[in-house]
């Protein structure tokens, strides 16, 4: 019945020949299965039909399964873990066969592994038809099939579904869209449980059921701080629950007007009328069920805030807390309202309130653990047993060891495998001040992949700051793009103000001081608080933008004005160590240097973060004497090293440099600021190598390069191998090297001088 007006290509993909390969994706209900089983039908018995299944499945399962259907098939060896085992039985096949293989997207890699071999060399003798659905398809699944023929279904046409209705016909079946499955659906009864997403619900967990029953209660569409209110739950975990759905093409998102609504309205009714009576009426409750407004008023408020848009909560939220007595809804809505606060920049009021609160709710956990929240985000020191019992894996464990770096402690232990954002943000600032900046980009990234935006500006610019420190410079600076369009969209001037300046300083390190003078000039024009941790690290960006520019003044002038004074009291954290080596490298007076410099080690002592020991040495040899500058900087090239910062490692490198006139230092300082894309740092290590290496010299690295040995470059350059070694020692010494492949890089990155090309002229990717 669901193959009305597919006839004909029934009967064109019947007699598919040996060696082709169709792909035939579309939507579900759209007739995929049915018409490969009556393709496998009609070219009966020489066909077989294969399902992927989503659960864990026997290796190479759903091509096994087709392959055993067809009589005469050398299965002996089947089922096999060996992909050879496989393609050797689809090849020993004599007679011409069709494979069918349904649901393809949920193809797990060693599917994918077999059909990539299967279309690159199809069996001479199988015909291989390849269902699935685009919006569920793995990425690779995709590309596999890009170069294959594929077949796209149609819908039905009016006439073809009062054909398949036996002639009926009418608004209600035309409200199937034209596919099959939904034209089924509406032909049932209704009596018990639909048949229609029965597989596709029986793969879900248990939260995920309840939540998409309680969207069915919502409507044609719905937003997250919806589903939030009908199931009790916050709306980053129903947000999470959407995505999963979404995933499975259960749930759609409309990015412009951000409603969700199920794939199809027949699957919303469906739904709807499985959820047991009991439950529905539950929900239905849920919705009705607030006397007074204030629970209506507080759902609104939290849904403004994890939307993003906290302006507009936190005037709710204060209008709420002038009526709401005390208890557990007046502390949901304090802990919501100093979140606002935070995200508008306003810390001094998110502490304030929160300590308001703890006054009438001295034993309120929530309120304890938002105040310590609001006075990191201030930059001030918090005492570790302002949390009692961080549990593991949760918020406070997280915010306990941010707590506890930021004071100079060890963190205590936490379990950092969590989905909840707020402690994988938690735990991202973490490893950012511990130097782990690949960690701390993994943690962003987890948390950007939630679809609630509240806080997203910040932690795109913090998502910049990790591929800046990694020497990802490319992506650091679209990345910090992103971090600018969104805050200008929903974040407020703090928001805005940080990823301005984490874009300029991006932008410095590649060399674009045009854009980042722009964006230093826009941030400094927005209000800023008067101390936080994001606006002094905002101020320590644009400080190094303006350093990389060679602009020693407009640094200073900047540090003095934005700091608070010359000990930068406004730039809490490591943004303060910084602060303070960029004023040492920038003062025109040995004192002034100095005091920065000393201002520098005492906080990096007090922290003891590895990276604040490597800028605080920075700090100490722009102060110190030509005899001790040396040794600071080489410590600090070596922290930086360690920590996997090549961007600043070279900035070390040239001052190692520049305090000990050795070229050694100079050539790996290129090579690093070559690889990262620092082209400032490029530039002034290569300044100072203008030919680093005589003629003698410059022609044993070009053999080197070229792979020759020691005994071959003797030959060639009519030398002893006695001569050879010492000058190749000599070579070494002058890149500051210590292998043949390091001597390679070097001269093929133009450092040598030995190719005689000039560094503009040389385009080698160093990755």
């Amino acid at each position: 019945m669901s193959l009305v007006g597919r006839a004909d290509l029934v009967r064109d993909l019947a007699a598919a020949p040996g060696g082709s390969v169709v792909a035939i994706p579309g939507d579900p209900a759209l007739g995929k299965t049915a018409l490969l089983r009556e393709v496998c039908r009609t070219r009966s018995p020489h066909s077989g039909l294969g399902q992927c299944r989503p659960a864990p499945d026997l290796a190479f399962g759903a091509f096994v399964r087709a392959l055993e259907a067809v009589p005469g098939a050398d299965v002996q060896h089947l089922p096999s873990d060996s992909m050879h085992d496989v393609l050797a039985a689809a090849r020993a096949v004599r007679d011409p066969v069709l494979l069918a293989l349904d649901d393809l997207h949920h193809a797990d890699p060693d599917m994918l592994d077999l059909l990539e071999a299967l279309i690159t060399e199809p069996p001479p003798n199988v015909a291989l038809l390849l269902a699935y659905r685009p919006r569920q398809a793995p990425p690779r699944l995709r590309d596999l099939l890009r170069s294959v023929a594929r077949v796209r279904l149609r819908r039905l046409r009016p006439a073809e579904i009062a054909e398949m209705a036996g002639g009926r016909d009418g608004p209600a079946l035309r409200r199937s869209g034209g596919y099959p499955g939904y034209v089924r659906e509406l032909l049932r009864d209704g009596t018990g449980p639909s048949p229609l997403l029965a597989a596709e619900l029986a793969h879900l967990e248990p939260g995920q059921v309840a939540a998409l029953r309680a969207t069915a209660v919502l409507g044609a569409r719905f937003r997250v701080t919806d589903l939030a209110a009908v199931t009790g739950l916050n709306p980053e975990r129903c947000a999470s629950l959407l995505a999963d759905l979404k995933a499975r093409d259960l749930c759609r998102h409309d990015r412009r007007s951000g409603l969700w609504r199920h794939r199809h309205e027949v699957v919303r009714e469906v739904l709807y009328r499985d959820i047991p009576p009991g439950e529905r009426l539950r929900l239905h409750e849920r919705l009705v069920r607030d006397p007074d407004g204030s629970e209506a008023d507080l759902r609104l408020a939290r849904g403004l805030v994890a939307e993003g848009r906290p302006e507009e909560a936190r005037e709710r939220l204060h209008r709420l807390l002038e009526s709401l007595p005390p208890g557990d809804r007046r502390i949901d809505a304090l802990r919501l309202c100093v979140r606002a606060e935070q995200l508008l920049g306003r810390h001094d009021e998110a502490v304030a309130l929160a300590e308001a609160g703890l006054t009438e709710h001295p034993d309120s956990a929530t309120l304890a653990l938002a105040r310590t929240e609001a006075r990191l985000m201030r930059g001030d020191s918090v005492p570790l047993d302002d949390i009692p019992n961080p549990r593991p894996g949760r918020r406070d464990a997280a915010v306990t060891a941010f707590a506890a770096l930021t004071s100079g402690n060890s963190p205590r232990s936490f379990d950092a495998h969590s989905a909840d954002p707020h402690v994988l943000i938690a735990t991202g600032l973490c490893e950012l001040y511990a130097g782990k900046a690949a960690r701390a980009q993994a943690r962003f990234d987890q948390a950007l992949a939630s679809t609630v935006p509240a806080g997203r500006p910040y932690v795109l610019a913090l998502r910049a700051l990790a591929l800046t420190r990694c020497g990802r410079l490319d992506h650091a600076n679209d990345t910090a793009a992103r971090a600018v369009a969104t805050a200008r969209a929903g974040g407020g001037d703090e928001a805005l103000r940080l990823s301005l300046a984490v874009r300029a300083s991006a932008a410095a390190w590649t060399a674009d001081h045009k854009l980042a003078s722009g964006c230093i000039a826009e941030a400094l024009a927005l209000r800023a608080p008067a101390r936080s941790l994001a606006n002094g690290t905002a101020v320590a960006e644009m400080a190094w933008a303006r350093r990389l520019a060679e602009d020693h003044a407009g640094c200073a002038d900047l540090l003095l004005a934005e700091g608070g004074g010359r000990d930068l009291p406004a730039l809490p954290g490591p943004a303060g160590v910084l602060g303070l080596m960029l004023l040492a490298d920038c003062a025109s007076d040995i004192h002034d240097a100095d005091r920065s410099a000393r201002a520098a080690n005492l906080r990096a002592e007090a922290s003891g973060l590895p990276r604040d020991r490597a800028i605080a040495d920075l700090a100490l040899a722009a102060a110190s004497r030509p005899a001790d500058r040396a040794e600071h900087a080489r410590r600090a090239a070596a922290g930086f090293l360690r920590l996997g910062d090549p961007a600043l490692a070279a900035w070390a490198l040239i001052a190692v440099a520049d305090a000990s006139a050795s070229t050694g230092p100079l050539a790996r300082a290129a090579i690093l600021a070559r690889r990262c894309g620092a082209t400032p740092l490029e530039r002034k290590a290569r300044r100072g190598l203008p030919r680093l290496l005589d003629d003698h010299e410059s022609r044993i690295a070009t053999l080197v390069t070229a792979g020759r040995t020691n005994q071959e470059i003797a030959a060639e350059l009519h030398l002893s191998i006695r001569t050879v070694e010492r000058r190749l020692t000599a070579l070494f010494a002058k890149l500051g090297v210590v292998s043949r492949a390091a001597v390679a890089l070097a001269v093929t990155s133009g450092l040598s001088g030995a190719s005689g090309a000039s560094g503009a002229d040389q385009q080698v990717d160093l990755t």
